[in-house]
């Protein structure tokens, strides 16, 4: 599982288990209305936050658009499930936990790419070395990396 292919599965059940109830049931979204002024533009005023459950409960008849067997009750009953908080609660924890196992295998990855090849070590020192030649020309510090989600341990960690 070093490359990204690896984790798609587990991306996939966050989304269709966690993400996608709680952005359809209980996170609102802006609801644009589109004016065209004089010369032509589209301006778009959001002056409406609701679900796309309510987006979708506002038509006159919303049953046509949803699939054969799925009714506006069934929608209603999921979204009634749980409160809004405990739905955002609930992604969280399984975001945490789903970034958590991407990391472990992250983190074993990249240990076995450096322990496999010292050339790309050394290259990396070689280059950081003089990168920090020129950033202290300039006055600027490298002590730490610009990101904490760096994708591979930095040679100087």
């Amino acid at each position: 599982m070093a490359g990204g292919a690896g984790h798609a599965a587990p991306i996939n059940q966050f989304y269709t288990g966690f993400l996608n109830p709680y952005v359809n049931y209980h996170r609102p979204s802006a609801q644009a209305e589109v004016h065209i002024d004089a010369k032509g533009r589209k301006r778009r005023l959001y002056k409406q936050w609701r679900t796309p459950l309510e987006t979708l409960l506002a038509l006159q008849h919303p049953q046509p658009f949803l699939r054969p067997g799925l009714t506006v009750a069934a929608l209603k009953r999921v979204a009634r499930s749980m409160s809004d908080t405990e739905a955002a609660e609930r992604m969280q924890q399984a975001k945490d936990k789903l970034f958590a196992q991407i990391a472990k295998t992250q983190k074993s990855y990249c240990r076995s790419f450096f322990d496999a090849d010292n050339l790309v070590f050394d290259l990396i020192t070689a280059v950081r070395s003089q990168d920090q030649r020129a950033l202290e020309s300039t006055g600027t510090r490298m002590d730490k990396p610009a990101s904490k989600h760096c994708r591979l341990p930095l040679p100087w960690q």
